[in-house]
């Protein structure tokens, strides 16, 4: 008898098609971003893609199987499909050295769920920086019928994924995880880890008094923060995907900082103030540039931890172009020299 979905906001029949995916990219990540290249134009290694894709969603609405049925007969038919494919003589040898490395790893593909193994080794990181501060996460996955930037050039703009934590006050947070099935690649699966990276260093931990998704604080300052630690971060979670993951969350990332993501600007504005910030820091503190962006991620954590209106946090970020206003780089040069804490920093920024 086949089993439910986990996960209360997608079918089955879908949860199981996006788990014999994710299956198989978990299994091959070593080369998933080899693969990832290859797939993005036409050739035979993107019709083995097509090919793993289709048997997912047929496999998937099979009513005999359970899930790790699903998963090893959409396993065992692309093992085929990729024995087939390297017997070609048509294909250069790189390729058929890569599709028979891709075929032996993929034999190993299991019915695990990467998703939840992927917020459990980020939030287990997260929960270490902001101590006290943090708060227990359970996993949502939900479906989109489409990409999340619509006009999107999938060549381009491959990343069918996003999420959100809606804000609560108390008890276990919800990060929920949106992917597009019919576009989950590769690529997509490969900024998973970053993706829920952003939400938990963000907004799990966030203490301020709304949610606002065009936040210069949340959705930008913080942002680099979540990026400075996804990059240190990478190889912890998973050594053998951590390149081609940094390398995708990076592209990722330039992406959200576009004009093709409609909350460009406050994220491109974060970003730019936490740079001004680590700038300051180098030139009129002398800290090395290692010290300076660990110095501002800090800075970042502190401040979302902090209890204190969205408001006040959204006026340092605005502050945060040099020339800083004297009252600004006094309490900065205090906090960076520990003798106030980013509360206080915070309070005698916003002081009238």
């Amino acid at each position: 008898m086949a089993q439910s979905s986990p996960y209360k906001l997608l079918e089955r029949a879908t949860w199981r098609h996006l788990l014999s995916l994710a299956a198989v990219y978990r299994a091959v990540r070593r080369r998933l971003g080899h693969l990832s290249e290859k797939t993005q134009d036409a050739g035979p290694l993107r019709l083995a893609m097509d090919y793993l894709d289709l048997e997912g969603k047929t496999q998937s609405k099979n009513e005999a199987l359970d899930d790790w049925g699903v998963v090893k007969a959409v396993r065992d038919k692309w093992l085929t499909t990729l024995t087939d494919l390297a017997q070609s003589n048509s294909l250069p040898p790189d390729e058929q050295s890569l599709i028979a490395e891709i075929r032996e790893l993929a034999s190993h593909a299991l019915a695990e769920d990467p998703f939840a193994w992927f917020l459990d080794a980020v939030s287990r990181r997260t929960a270490a920086i902001y101590g006290a501060s943090w708060r227990d996460t359970r996993l949502a996955l939900a479906q989109s019928p489409s990409h999340p930037r619509p006009q999107a050039d999938p060549r381009v703009d491959p990343y069918s994924v996003t999420a959100a934590t809606p804000l609560t006050s108390e008890g276990t947070v919800e990060v929920e995880l949106v992917l597009c099935a019919t576009h989950f690649t590769p690529a997509a699966y490969l900024v998973v880890p970053s993706i829920l990276t952003h939400e938990c260093v963000c907004h799990v931990p966030a203490c301020q008094d709304e949610v606002q998704n065009d936040s210069e604080f949340s959705e930008g300052f913080m942002d680099w923060a979540a990026n400075y630690f996804w990059d240190l971060w990478a190889p912890g979670v998973d050594p053998d995907s951590a390149a081609a993951a940094r390398r995708h969350a990076q592209t990722f990332h330039q992406i959200l900082r576009t004009r093709a993501n409609p909350l460009w600007a406050c994220r491109d504005k974060g970003h730019s103030a936490a740079q001004e910030l680590k700038v300051w820091m180098e030139a009129d503190r002398g800290l090395s540039s290692a010290e300076a962006e660990m110095r501002v991620a800090r800075l970042a954590v502190e401040l979302n931890a902090t209890e204190a209106t969205l408001a006040d946090k959204e006026n340092l970020v605005s502050l945060a172009t040099r020339p800083f206003p004297p009252r600004l780089e006094d309490a900065l040069g205090q906090w960076v020299d520990d003798q106030i804490d980013s509360q206080e920093l915070l309070a005698t920024v916003v002081a009238t």
